[in-house]
């Protein structure tokens, strides 16, 4: 969603920022910055997915890890420690970059990459994103390294089938890499072997003028010291954002069932801002509601495949079903006939034939 008037000066930024976390809907753990110095068809999106050769060596990414940490590039323990550092050294990576910080994100929205003129965007409007996360991970997690692992190692795994394309990672930074501490920031790790846009649901967005980027960037470095040579932080000054962030970070294994139900989380999230945007805006709720189909069929499909693993429990799975059952039936109810349109009764209809099949098989076990 973009926000109002394009912005002029700091103080202008910074009111729309407090106007957006005021009075936006903004049911999530934790908000994060991320600044583009235009307006790109495709923002928000990783550079390994804006060149199709990348990823025609289904090997690519690991390759180039490989050569980076032969070549003593970077002193990263694990695969997705050596691709942080390789995202800020130049290499093409499935990671893009965030902040913490919104005045950050401004200077990224005004400054353009420093290999770049300073002033070779000043013609275009810059974009600030508000992004809305309520998971996050750590970089030295067991998880975070497998999921990783998973993703440049095996193209044919379950990693890759389209259902989990949507579960966009925050990553919480590394303090060993000395850029991502100075942007107070993270990357939030794309998945698949096609870029998932983030949903319109997920962030809004404030247009900066280009009339005043010189203007912002004066005052971005007489105010705080920001520029492209600003000055990293002290570790000590870590201590209290380590402690919140550590109470938010999720820590669980790597699995297809937790992928699974981090999948679920992401669909009750945005059906239940389908809902709640009903009352006032039924039009775009409804369109928000086809774009939806895709994923909620894949959804049905993955589950359908998987429930035949017996490694698995089945129990998890007839709860996920019915957990989204109900979801779709309170869309149904909330737009009656008008849900025809975008065959959610036939949805309803496929998560109801699941749930027989389920409860039929444990009367089967325990017969």
């Amino acid at each position: 969603m973009e926000n109002g008037e394009k912005v002029e000066s700091v103080a202008n930024f910074l009111e729309k920022i407090k106007q957006i976390l005021d009075e936006e809907n903004l049911d999530c753990d934790q908000i994060v910055y991320r600044g583009e110095p235009e307006e790109y068809s495709t923002p928000c999106v990783p550079n390994l997915f804006r060149n199709d050769n990348y990823l025609k060596n289904e090997y690519y990414e690991k390759n180039v890890l490989d050569e980076v940490i032969a070549n003593r590039l970077s002193k990263g323990k694990s695969y997705i420690e050596v691709a942080i550092d390789s995202q800020h050294g130049g290499f093409p990576s499935r990671l893009l970059d965030i902040s913490y910080n919104s005045l950050i994100a401004l200077l990224f929205a005004t400054t353009p990459h420093y290999t770049k003129p300073v002033d070779s965007s000043d013609k275009k409007d810059g974009v600030v994103f508000i992004i809305k996360v309520n998971r996050m991970f750590s970089a030295s997690s067991e998880g975070a390294k497998c999921n990783y692992d998973s993703l440049i190692s095996n193209k044919d795994g379950w990693i890759h089938h389209p259902i989990f394309h949507n579960n966009h990672k925050l990553i919480d930074f590394s303090a060993l890499n000395k850029r991502i501490v100075a942007q107070q920031g993270g990357m939030i790790l794309f998945q698949g072997l096609v870029a998932s846009k983030l949903s319109k649901l997920e962030y809004e967005k404030i247009i900066i003028n280009h009339k005043y980027k010189v203007k912002i960037r004066e005052e971005l470095f007489k105010m705080f010291g920001y520029d492209n040579g600003f000055v990293y932080p002290e570790i000590n000054n870590l201590v209290n954002s380590i402690n919140t962030k550590s109470i938010l970070i999720d820590n669980r294994k790597f699995s297809e069932l937790v992928e699974i139900k981090n999948t679920l989380d992401i669909m009750k999230d945005r059906l239940s801002k389908y809902i709640e945007n009903a009352e006032y805006s039924k039009k775009n709720t409804f369109e928000n509601i086809i774009d939806f189909e895709e994923t909620i069929v894949l959804f049905i499909d993955q589950i359908k495949n998987t429930l035949i693993k017996e490694n698995l429990e089945r129990k998890l799975y007839e709860e996920l079903v019915e957990e989204l059952y109900r979801y779709l039936k309170n869309l149904s109810m909330i737009y009656g006939k008008e849900i025809h349109g975008c065959h959610i009764n036939y949805y309803i209809g496929e998560f109801e034939d699941l749930i027989k099949k389920l409860v039929n098989n444990k009367k089967g076990k325990r017969g």
